[in-house]
């Protein structure tokens, strides 16, 4: 026969239990007969022993009634064709069986011919119309000649379904991924997902291909190209340069694709070039473990495009969130500088709250956003005169609660902004000067009644005083401060606030000496 050798490489892949699709270039097409009649499958097998389509033979699975057919179309995947006949173990077997394929297995793909030695026992307009088959055939009409053709008709159209239906799945899990990709994540985050995602849209079979599967991920500029994610015997080299891998053809063929601005498809391997607006560029390169079809080619362009337009939304969005919380810290920081103190304040309480909210057992995105936060935390002192945020000698009673005020001013200035942040922002500059034992400002609450975050910034905040000069008083000794901050548990601090402090206690120096105020 003629290969049609547009779909030479057919490869098709089972999505569900509700779905079959062929899976490998290397597998026959597999034939169900389901006849009681040994002789049937005897010839029928005899007949088609040499025959080919698309460049693949035929592997027979035979059952004698419709409960062998029931356990053989569930033990195996990917059945193209089942020659079914009607009567067996009573006169409507082969019917309720096509009944039990299409609506309890919901198989919509396999194409089923019923052939009937009987055909006054189920006439064929009648069971044309009232059951889900592709072709009715009586047994004396298939010569070898028609049964070639027949299941050559048959074959071509469960390929060509199956192609569609491919390409259905394959559409439905790119928006899938394009979901995933929307939500804010790191770089290798964002790729690690990229490549799961492709090698999901392509594999077929988990136990098979999933371990063939390999990709990788690069992001930098010409020259400096750096791997930032990978799959397969590729992992190894996450974190080094490209120019590392031992494939120097791969390497060779992912810089042309750099320099040139483009993708490819060569046979099983796709790289494919994304632009990004940091200056930096991105390639991703997908080996298949087998030929890559034109189908293949199709939906991997319409996925790429997605995640083209994906990453340059989160270089965007990262692009704005860098500005915004630059400007909070700066904000932050001209807060503190009218107090005559240094803006590494906010820095430095921030990353240490961030820190004590990770080990109190916050989520990484509450600890980024009450990092984002803290900043604020000291915004109300805006609305408080220069007199008193100067003044090196104690304030007296009034002065004292004139200062007070900057917890509800600050409340008030951030308590109407929409951004989780910002509410945040609002508690935390409200509650950052109550005390565990109540005695603190302005509403006086005590314990749990102090939310959270407000209880983490006062520990941070305090320590951060302490150790640092300020217009009223000098640094303290780190001892000093430590102490100060365990002795006060259960009375100015939370005193599992103060556990996870000492816990923390190494790597909150560390910041301390990475963001120390300049001489």
């Amino acid at each position: 026969m003629v290969s049609d050798t547009k779909n030479d490489f057919l490869v098709f892949k089972e999505e569900s239990p509700l779905l079959t699709i062929p899976v490998s270039l290397g597998r026959r097409w597999k034939v169900l007969i389901v006849d009681d009649e040994v002789e049937v499958h005897t010839i029928t097998t005899l007949v088609l022993k040499d025959y080919t389509f698309e460049n693949r033979g035929i592997e027979f699975l035979h059952a004698h009634n419709s409960i062998e057919a029931k356990e053989i179309i569930q033990r195996n995947k990917y059945i193209g064709v089942i020659l079914l006949d009607v009567v067996m173990e009573d006169d409507t077997a082969g019917l309720s069986l096509v009944h039990w394929i299409r609506e309890v297995q919901r198989d919509k793909l396999v194409r089923i011919i019923l052939r009937t030695g009987q055909p006054g026992a189920a006439p064929e307009k009648q069971v044309i119309t009232k059951y889900d088959i592709n072709d009715y055939k009586e047994k004396t009409e298939l010569t070898d000649t028609k049964l070639w053709t027949t299941i050559t008709v048959a074959l071509r159209g469960f390929r060509d379904l199956s192609i569609i239906n491919r390409s259905r799945l394959g559409l439905e899990k790119i928006v899938q991924a394009s979901i995933l990709f929307s939500e804010r994540q790191s770089l290798v985050k964002f790729f690690e997902g990229v490549l799961t995602q492709l090698t999901s849209l392509l594999d077929a079979d988990e136990d098979s291909i999933l371990a063939r599967a390999e990709g990788l991920a690069i992001h930098g500029s010409p020259g400096e190209l750096r791997i930032v994610s990978a799959t397969g015997s590729y992992n190894s080299y996450v974190g080094r340069r490209i120019d590392d891998l031992e494939d120097k053809q791969l390497v060779s063929l992912v810089n042309q694709s750099f320099n040139n601005k483009e993708s490819r498809f060569i046979d099983d391997l796709y790289i494919g070039y994304m632009r990004s607006d940091d200056g930096a560029s991105n390639v991703i390169v997908f080996r298949a473990p087998h030929s890559l079809t034109l189908e293949d080619q199709d939906i991997i362009k319409v996925f790429a495009n997605n995640v083209g337009i994906a990453l340059l939304n989160m270089s965007l969005s990262n692009t704005i969130e860098e500005s915004q919380t630059e400007l909070i810290f700066t904000l932050g920081e001209v807060v503190e500088s009218r107090s005559i103190e240094t803006g590494y304040h906010v820095r430095r309480v921030s990353s240490v709250t961030a820190l004590l909210a990770l080990s109190m057992g916050m989520t990484n995105q509450e600890a980024e956003i009450l990092k984002l936060s803290v900043p604020l935390h000291d915004i109300g002192k805006i609305g408080i005169s220069d007199a008193i945020l100067s003044k090196p000698d104690a304030l007296d009673e009034a002065e004292l609660l004139e200062m007070r005020k900057h917890t509800i001013i600050g409340y008030n200035l951030l308590r109407g902004g929409a951004h989780k942040a910002l509410q945040v922002a609002a508690t935390i500059a409200l509650t950052h000067h109550e005390r565990w034992d109540g005695k603190g400002y302005p509403q006086g609450l005590e314990a749990d009644n102090i939310p959270l975050v407000g209880r983490i910034t006062c520990v941070a905040d305090v320590f951060d005083a302490l150790l640092h000069n300020r217009v009223y008083k000098p640094a303290w000794p780190v001892e000093m401060v430590v102490n100060y901050i365990q002795d006060n548990a259960g009375t100015q601090f939370d005193p599992k606030v103060v556990e996870a402090f000492k816990e923390k206690l190494p790597e909150i120096l560390e910041i301390h000496g990475v963001l120390n105020d300049p001489e």
